[in-house]
């Protein structure tokens, strides 16, 4: 079997998947996972704990998203494990740093010399597999050699968008921990709202924002994570507050840690870089129907985690039907970015990213999804 380099498309190494497994399946090195809607400080503190001493963070794997796209479940043949295979070389691709060794602008970025050593690494103890392995353990594998790279025994993951399978996740890690951060909706708004500044000026991702549909993201995100830890307990999920990261940084760190069961270390309050949609000193606004929209939608799930709201019902009514007669306007600019940019149809973007709950990603190259 063929395994191709997603970056330039040569044959790295032929192997045969065989009958016996010897891959680790050892999973005392109990993952972290870091979920949530995305804008919501997941990238934050995805940088405070990859600088533990014991942990790594992996940002953005969009690993599950791929694993339900693919309906992949027990042992993978030879073509499902080089599509897995090539799906963590391409994410791995994309964490290239940019910038002079030493000066890492996120602390979950690797470098070139970096990543081909753990390509190196994955593909021998691949090679050395007896297994019709499964996807977990692929996973497992590949994390584990990324994390003792970054001189870490433990791993995590990032990507926000995991918080729609975290059933999924549970049941391939009965033991993981799920960090979900939320944000206020307003706030989540306006930084969706101007991501794309912070993507390198990319009008495209402009269009996907409208605060209905956006909104909705958000309390999707949030129902889903609520509807987990309600079956699993809070022992399983622990939600956090990305004002609490700003405001009471230290505090909440201890309380992360402990729920990962990892001891609280002072380095992890030594971020660098910033993930902001905002440039120094510039800050922008929404209008008052877009926060009425989110008001009128998230009100009530919004106070359990203490966000107020003071919109008056009648304007939050309004808002409603303002944001109806603008969507299809956003739905046409929307279309031409969903299929060039997601490689998928605006159906299935809506389906997965805002309306459906039971919605599904399209089999498709995951790497240009927007991250937190």
């Amino acid at each position: 079997m063929n395994l191709i380099d997603s970056r330039d498309g040569a044959v790295l190494r032929d192997y045969e998947v065989r009958e016996k497994m010897n891959l680790d399946e050892n999973l005392e090195d109990v993952p972290v996972f870091i979920v949530g809607p995305p804008r919501c400080g997941t990238t934050l503190l995805t940088q405070m704990l990859s600088r533990h001493s014991k942990l790594f963070i992996f940002n953005e794997s969009s690993f599950y998203d791929m694993v339900v796209a693919n309906d992949f479940f027990g042992s993978l043949n030879q073509e499902q494990t080089n599509t897995v295979v090539k799906h963590l070389f391409a994410r791995l691709d994309a964490r290239l740093s940019r910038v002079p060794e030493g000066q890492d602008e996120f602390g979950c970025r690797f470098e070139k010399k970096d990543i081909e050593l753990i390509k190196k690494k994955y593909l021998d103890a691949l090679d050395r597999s007896t297994a019709r392995v499964s996807y977990r353990l692929l996973l497992n594998e590949f994390m584990k050699i990324v994390s003792s790279v970054k001189r870490a025994n433990r791993w995590g993951d990032k990507t926000p968008n995991q918080v729609f399978h975290l059933e999924r996740i549970h049941q391939d890690y009965p033991g993981s921990k799920i960090v979900n951060v939320i944000r206020a909706p307003n706030d989540f708004l306006l930084s969706y709202k101007y991501a794309w500044r912070q993507r390198g000026g990319r009008i495209a991702i402009k269009k996907l924002y409208h605060p209905l549909v956006t909104t909705i993201i958000w309390l999707r995100s949030v129902r889903a994570s609520e509807k987990f830890r309600s079956t699993y307990g809070e022992e399983a999920c622990l939600t956090v507050r990305y004002e609490d990261l700003l405001e009471s940084m230290e505090p909440t760190l201890c309380k992360v840690c402990n729920f990962i069961g990892e001891e609280y270390e002072p380095a992890t309050l030594e971020v660098k870089g910033s993930n902001t949609s905002f440039g120094k000193g510039e800050r922008e606004h929404l209008f008052r129907w877009e926060r009425a929209v989110s008001t009128a939608l998230t009100a009530k799930c919004a106070s359990r985690y203490g966000y107020a709201s003071d919109e008056s019902r009648a304007y939050e009514m309004f808002a409603i039907l303002r944001s109806l007669v603008t969507l299809p306007w956003f739905l046409i600019g929307a279309l031409p970015v969903v299929v060039g940019f997601f490689r998928g149809g605006l159906v299935r973007y809506l389906r997965a990213r805002a309306l459906l709950p039971s919605g599904r990603p399209r089999k498709r190259d995951f790497a240009g999804r927007i991250g937190s």
